[in-house]
């Protein structure tokens, strides 16, 4: 039986695999570079600094963990593709997805990709700083995504990467990987790109986990959520290649019986290791704890220096 745990958390928090920092912050006139958008000062409105960090492994204890716009998280474990965000109106009129594909992995799941649709331009990325852009494997970057959306990326070592598209000087979307896992995150999401944003992230304003009607209210039900939110046909198709499942085959949980057979190979770290190993990186005992979380489900001493996946 799978965990499934919401929880409303005040910041700055950090709980289990997810990282975010609220503030206050002014809703003002910013010179966009996607879309040419202008917003006028409106009020002081809590807003995320959202870090979206998505790793998923299954257990009992509440593992893995998305979190909403307003900072609600809660568990969902599976293997399928995802909608994370779908936002007809950013960029003013734009357009933005936003899918995770998920991975099992003996007892745990993972993003093993993420494919955005800008515009008409579409960008998948995959373990070990891979990427596709319009189908062109490692295609020349930096780019303007629609020619509007600055994409760079920066090799941090061989085995991390990270890809940064500008959406504005404050606002943008990180996506990074840690050798096959790959996550994402919305730093400085504002209303005029998000307000009208649906998928795993909830509705920006309520932060509601809201059905694909847009009025059934999931709040108590994230399985039920999570499944309401798998790729459909009636989505746009963003990775290049098909995997199963597909819709309506429904989305696949890990298979927490395997975890044994991953201990008899030799392939866990002992929490007394993860947590060594974490201390050197981490100050604060949240980062601690979520990192700790991470090494030990991979089995991966290294991801100690990788942050939140």
């Amino acid at each position: 039986m799978y965990a499934t745990t919401i929880r409303t958390v005040s910041t700055p928090l950090t709980i289990g695999m997810v990282t975010c920092l609220a503030e206050a912050q002014e809703v003002r006139s910013i010179p966009y570079k996607c879309g040419a958008v202008s917003l006028q000062c409106l009020s002081l409105i809590p807003r995320l600094h959202t870090v979206f960090w998505l790793y998923l492994f299954a257990s009992k204890k509440g593992d893995p963990h998305f979190k909403t716009w307003g900072g609600n998280w809660y568990d969902y474990h599976s293997a399928c593709d995802l909608v994370l965000v779908n936002s007809p109106t950013f960029g003013k009129g734009l357009g933005l997805d936003v899918h995770i594909r998920t991975t099992t992995r003996y007892d745990y799941s993972f993003i093993s990709s993420a494919a955005i649709k800008l515009g008409d331009d579409i960008i998948e990325f995959t373990s070990f700083g891979g990427y596709k852009l319009n189908g062109v494997w490692k295609a020349d970057l930096p780019v303007k995504l629609s020619d509007l959306c600055l994409l760079t990326h920066k090799m941090v070592n061989d085995r991390e990467h990270r890809f940064d598209i500008e959406i504005n000087e404050e606002e943008h979307i990180v996506i990074s990987t840690f050798k096959d896992w790959v996550s994402v995150k919305f730093a400085n999401a504002t209303n005029s790109n998000f307000e009208t944003s649906v998928g795993l992230m909830g509705a920006f304003h309520t932060s509601d986990m809201l059905a694909r009607d847009g009025k059934t209210i999931l709040n108590d039900k994230p399985e039920e959520f999570g499944q309401e939110w798998q790729v459909r046909p009636s989505d746009p198709k963003l990775f290049e290649t098909t995997r199963f499942p597909q819709y309506p085959e429904t989305c696949v949980p890990p298979d927490p019986t395997k975890k044994e057979g991953r201990r008899r190979l030799g392939e866990t770290v002992s929490k007394k290791e993860a947590e060594k190993a974490c201390a050197a990186y981490h100050t604060e005992q949240d980062m601690r704890d979520m990192c700790v979380f991470d090494v030990m489900a991979s089995g991966d001493i290294e991801a100690a220096a990788a942050g939140a996946y």
